[in-house]
């Protein structure tokens, strides 16, 4: 969701599993004439991009450049980006973005076809291998397969306060041992 922005168009580099740093091939060009325009000045633009199908295992770099030909008019507020599950949970997000500030109370263009959920709660649904000793009852285990699906997707996440933390902690380090 941008607001006040004057600019034609974009592309959204991308790259995800074994791929990690975009090609000529990871470029995903818009226009952002082509998003969904809300406000009675029509100064929000939500610019939806569809990537289903075209990446496949853990995000490692996205990157959206913008074509911005009038340096006067390079200022623009980014009102939020995301990641969704479907484009339905997407525009769900915006129109509820939208109706909890007051620029819209209709409904967002594309009316979602679901509600937008939470993210499930994290399950260990790894079960021991085989042979293995179970660390909560001490019990052996001899199963050969489980049933448990596959993992897929990010399965690991830090924050950013988290990297800023560790970064200077690191620094905070090496200082000390440089004395």
């Amino acid at each position: 969701m941008l607001r006040n922005i004057w600019a034609d168009s974009g592309s959204l580099l991308y790259c995800a599993g074994e791929v990690m740093a975009p090609t000529s091939q990871h470029v995903n060009p818009f226009s952002i004439y082509d998003g969904e325009f809300y406000g009675n000045s029509e100064e929000y633009v939500f610019v939806p991009i569809d990537l289903t199908d075209l990446w496949e295992g853990r995000i490692n770099d996205t990157r959206l450049d913008l074509r911005m030909d009038d340096p006067e008019s390079r200022s623009f507020d980014l009102c939020f980006a995301g990641m969704f599950r479907s484009e339905e949970e997407a525009y769900a997000y915006a129109g509820a973005w939208l109706t909890e500030r007051g620029v819209s109370s209709d409904p967002v263009t594309e009316a979602p076809t679901e509600s937008p959920t939470e993210a499930p709660e994290a399950q260990d649904t790894e079960a021991p291998a085989e042979g293995t000793q179970d660390p909560t009852d001490g019990t052996q285990t001899s199963d050969t397969e489980t049933d448990a699906p596959a993992k897929k997707g990010c399965g690991s996440v830090i924050g950013m306060g988290t990297v800023a933390v560790l970064a200077a902690a690191t620094a905070t380090v090496a200082l000390k041992k440089k004395d």
